[in-house]
């Protein structure tokens, strides 16, 4: 059964002495969803070796930008056999998820090895750029295909066998998934920050002046408005489409729409797990 990780800082809170692998992976997931560093410096020296090597040759000097963002609206599942686990946090924006396999030592869980998937590998799809993630980009507001896409593909990685045999070629899929934020997050460093800061104080503040907007944000929590963040922009036909996502309510996100005529701002709600099959904290 999908699994899905809405409040991470809840589950960070839990105590007790070994943590669940769900809360082991969800506090590794928001942290990194703020730093990289502050995953590495704050975990264990197993789990910090293991996203170490994965982020290990940044070749194209990406920083640590896209790691955050990759991980900000990920959604979470998981798998766990004795004393070995397995969690994919899928981020359907970029169509990408981390893979993460995970042993149970004494004090808890530790991460033993961490790579990326491509969507298109968890629904055997063939490998392309821009299948399954531009494609669907070139719509101003393309939230029912990003529910459509992220339901497809958790169902996939549900069905699939092993998902550490998804990891192969994952110096390849790891270029592409990084080429796929960087791109987004270029969007948004060469788009009119006014416009940017205006749009995300109408969402925060206002609800977006749009009922489904402040009727999500209001279902996500209070942590939700103060970790909600553009992560990737795409100009259009009509104006430029931002995607924002919070590490607080990682299923949900929400498109907003900046008309290139100055018109008003128009938004929509995807989630990439139905609302009602999301578990209460």
């Amino acid at each position: 059964m999908i699994r899905a990780v809405l409040f991470a800082a809840a589950l960070m809170g839990a105590a007790h002495a070994e943590p669940a692998l769900d809360a082991a992976s969800a506090n590794a997931r928001y942290r990194l969803s703020a730093s990289p560093v502050l995953l590495i410096d704050g975990a264990d020296v197993d789990t910090a070796n293991a996203f170490m090597r994965l982020m290990a040759a940044d070749e194209g000097g990406l920083g640590a930008q896209p790691w955050s963002d990759l991980a900000a609206g990920a959604v979470q599942i998981r798998r766990e056999a004795g004393e070995t686990g397995q969690t994919l946090w899928y981020n359907p924006v970029f169509d990408a998820a981390y893979y993460v396999a995970w042993r149970r030592e004494a004090d808890g869980w530790v991460a033993a090895d961490a790579a990326l998937i491509l969507g298109e590998t968890l629904r055997n799809a063939a490998l392309s750029p821009a299948a399954g993630w531009a494609e669907w980009m070139r719509s101003a507001l393309p939230a029912a295909d990003l529910e459509a896409t992220a339901r497809a593909t958790l169902a996939a990685a549900e069905a699939a066998p092993d998902w550490a045999a998804l990891a192969r070629g994952r110096d390849v899929q790891k270029t592409l998934a990084l080429v796929r934020v960087d791109r987004a997050g270029l969007g948004l460093r060469r788009a009119q920050q006014s416009a940017i800061s205006d749009m995300l104080f109408e969402v925060t503040r206002l609800g977006g002046a749009d009922p489904a907007v402040q009727a999500a944000l209001e279902r996500a929590g209070v942590r939700a408005f103060q970790t909600l963040r553009p992560v990737g922009a795409w100009p259009g036909p009509e104006g430029l489409t931002v995607a924002l996502q919070a590490p607080d309510a990682p299923a949900l996100t929400i498109f907003a729409l900046i008309p290139d005529d100055g018109g008003a701002r128009r938004y929509a709600v995807a989630y990439a797990l139905a609302p009602a099959a999301e578990p209460t904290p």
